[in-house]
Parts: C-alpha cells; structure tokens; sequence
C-alpha cells in the first residue's frame, strides 16, 4: 500500500516539473497589455501549459525507452535525486496508519481495526 503512495506522489512531482518547464518555454510569448487582457491571457496560458504537460508525460508513459522521453525525465530525475530520500520505517507507518484511519473514517468499515488497535493519539500544544 505504501509504495502505491510514493509512486503516485512521484508522479504528481514530475507532473509539477513539467508544468513549470513548460511554462518556462511559453511564458515569454505571452504579450503585457492592461491589466484585464493580461490576466486574460495568464489563465489561458494555464490551460496551454496543463495541455502541453499533459501530452508529454503520455508520450514519455507510452515510449519510456525512446530518447525523447528520456530527454525530458533527465531533469526531473536529477531534481528528485538532489530533493528527496528514501523514508524512513517510521515515516512509512505513520503513513499507513494515517491512510488506514481516513479509510476507516470515510467509509465506516472495520477493515482496518488490527492495524489500528495499537494507535495512540498524540496532542501537541
């Protein structure tokens, strides 16, 4: 359960990498107007970059072999290499306790009453 977690948070940053990549390479296209053109045309820049992200991390989920989606993953690997580490045992239960407490809460099921049965509660403040 826990490495679901992780692979889905791993793609949410390479999602979020894109995302400013490509903004990077839009951005400068974007003319200055008045203030009402301008924010015009920054939410539509939004939708443009959320497109453009979108069609690369498929094209880079369907070919992961071809060089270039290994082009564009370089630098979201490297900038996970240098920000991020392993977690710890401890971090990976917390984790799984706190997904299996929101399960249990929101859809009122015992499922998860061994694991957990031997929680406590802390109370910082």
């Amino acid at each position: 359960m826990s490495l679901i977690i992780l692979k889905n948070m791993l793609d949410v940053v390479r999602r979020s990498y894109f995302d400013c990549f490509i903004s990077l390479l839009t951005l400068p296209f974007i003319p200055n107007l008045n203030i009402v053109m301008t924010t015009i045309t920054r939410l539509l820049h939004v939708v443009l970059v959320s497109m453009i992200s979108y069609e690369v991390l498929k094209f880079n989920f369907k070919n992961p072999e071809s060089i270039i989606a290994k082009i564009f993953a370089t630098p979201g690997i490297w900038t996970q290499k240098i920000t991020t580490k392993n977690p710890s045992k401890e971090q990976i239960e917390v984790a799984i306790l706190s997904m299996a407490n929101c399960i249990a809460h929101s859809e009122n099921t015992d499922r998860f009453s061994e694991i957990l049965a031997n929680t406590s509660e802390v109370k910082i403040g």
